[in-house]
């Protein structure tokens, strides 16, 4: 089960080095900064649904009201360096989940098993699981197949990906 103040360390016999997902609860400058740079990488804006960049000032503000509705963000780190995250927020009787790793990890399986630890407990009580995600985004895709998230149907350009418990 995912506890909160313990991160959870992840080891895979084709990794030289531990991977670590720990939930923010009190989110730094540093952290804000990170996921704000991650964020706006071009390979990020085009695999995400609004592919707008994203200004500072907002993603600032836009992470403090993410907070205050009890949402959850997980950091994934190699060797105490960030390399990516998971967004988990409410929605009604379900939690949208979202989520980005730095493209020198991309095909590591670091996500994959990431998300799968993150997803397979329920969370504030609801154990529904959804993504959103464009039909040309295969890495996401694979990612949430392999995770154990189903492709339930197709709106207008992305695929509703569900994982139930």
């Amino acid at each position: 089960k995912i506890n909160k103040f313990q991160p959870i360390f992840l080891k895979n016999l084709k990794w030289s080095l531990p991977v670590i997902i720990k939930e923010i609860k009190k989110i730094s400058k540093l952290q804000i900064y990170f996921i704000f740079q991650l964020r706006n990488k071009l390979y990020v804006r085009n695999a995400s649904l609004n592919q707008e960049k994203i200004n500072f000032k907002s993603h600032v503000l836009w992470i403090e009201n993410f907070k205050k509705n009890n949402n959850k963000f997980f950091l994934i780190k190699i060797n105490n360096k960030n390399i990516g995250y998971i967004r988990i927020e409410k929605n009604n009787n379900f939690l949208n989940t979202s989520w980005a790793l730095d493209k020198k990890y991309h095909g590591s399986g670091y996500m994959t098993t990431a998300l799968k630890a993150v997803t397979d407990y329920s969370i504030n009580n609801i154990s529904r699981f959804k993504a959103f995600i464009l039909k040309e985004n295969l890495a996401s895709i694979k990612v949430a197949k392999k995770s154990g998230f189903k492709k339930m149907n197709l709106k207008r350009n992305f695929y509703v990906f569900q994982k139930k418990l």
